[in-house]
């Protein structure tokens, strides 16, 4: 398959000698691939062998955990288990017909669809995935994907948790919101560990990715270093062009149409901005959009918009030499001791004390 975009990166589209064998598997026992949220396969049962073509496409020790597991759960995968000592980021094609067994790992795996469907059970939740689909899972989430076709094509990338805190959120360091937002989504507590971006048949996308496997392919120097800076610009095109099309877990049957616009929306107008006049401009309740603003970051939307004037006053004290008058004026103050009395409790001191002992 040629990933377009003026990319040269082949992914030949045809069965292993593996997946054939996993595929005869699927054929003959069709027990084996129960989906998790109605039980899943037991490896139990079959104590003596690993269905055929697992052990050409995963490492030892996972076969292992797959033998002697006593159940479709695979213990948790370490960092210093798939990642050698000087690389940050390995890419591994999913291989299809592959039965479920669930696991979890203490490293990030984002899943890219290139071809065909699957579903990804995440906390034994069902998760389609269509061409385009990326979904980025955090650490010590459950999950297995399901990939039963022979048109089915799907690519695992594995990223040192540390390697993806400085890839993704280092660029949402001047939108504190998002940052906010994207945190509080996919570190949260609730079992909704992950991020799923729907990019269509976007080629830009799709060049970077291509890219990134094509250099995990790759013996030359620097290869961790390419493999790292393409990762990071891959992230800035994701959300540069697909920020709006974050597919959320749904949650008590409600839904929220494109809620990072609503953030965005905060994060422009915070000057100005009221709960009043935004619930106005989107169409909620107030106590709807108290409710959407506290779900997605964490915070009030008192405290956010504090925190977004707090940000702000902060980089213009330390950055610019206008008065504190001013700056309480920039960032929607209309009386400066408000300013001063706020910015005091927020970070501990009072403005001109702040930058007389931060500035560079």
């Amino acid at each position: 398959m040629l990933i377009s975009y003026e990319a040269h990166c082949y992914i030949d589209e045809a069965l292993t000698p593996g997946e054939l064998e996993l595929r005869d598997n699927y054929i003959k026992n069709k027990e084996m691939f129960t989906a998790p949220d109605s039980g899943g396969y037991d490896a139990s049962k079959h104590p003596d062998r690993l269905p055929p073509g697992i052990s050409g496409h995963y490492s030892e020790q996972m076969a292992d955990f797959f033998i002697q597991g006593g159940g479709f759960l695979i213990s948790n995968m370490k960092e210093s288990d798939y990642f050698f000592s000087s690389y940050d980021v390995t890419v591994v094609p999913h291989a299809r017909y592959t039965p479920h067994f669930l696991h979890e790992h203490g490293f990030i795996e984002m899943v890219y669809v290139l071809a065909g469907t699957c579903t990804n059970y995440i906390q034994n939740k069902r998760v389609p995935m269509i061409p385009g689909d990326i979904c980025i899972i955090a650490p010590g989430t459950k999950h297995t994907i399901e990939a039963f076709s022979d048109e089915c094509m799907v690519l695992n990338y594995l990223i040192r948790t540390s390697t993806f805190e400085e890839a993704f959120f280092s660029i949402l360091s001047s939108s504190s919101i998002l940052s906010d937002f994207f945190r509080h989504i996919f570190y949260s507590d609730k079992g909704n560990s992950y991020l799923q971006f729907s990019t269509g048949d976007d080629g830009e996308i799709r060049y970077f990715l291509a890219r990134i496997y094509e250099e995990s392919k790759n013996k030359e120097r620097y290869k961790n270093e390419m493999m790292n800076a393409m990762l990071t610009m891959f992230f800035l095109m994701l959300i540069r062009r697909h920020e709006d099309d974050v597919i959320l877990p749904p949650e008590d049957g409600e839904e929220v149409q494109h809620p990072v616009t609503i953030f965005r929306y905060m994060q422009e107008n915070y000057k100005t901005v009221t709960l009043g006049s935004m619930s106005e401009f989107f169409h909620y309740s107030e106590r709807h959009m108290k409710r959407i603003i506290k779900k997605y970051t964490g915070h009030s939307f008192s405290e956010t918009i504090l925190g977004l004037r707090m940000s702000e006053a902060r980089q213009l004290l330390l950055r610019t030499k206008l008065p504190v008058a001013e700056i309480a004026a920039e960032v929607g103050y209309g009386d400066t001791s408000s300013f001063r009395y706020a910015f005091k409790k927020y970070y501990g001191a009072a403005p001109r004390a702040y930058r007389e002992e931060n500035a560079p």
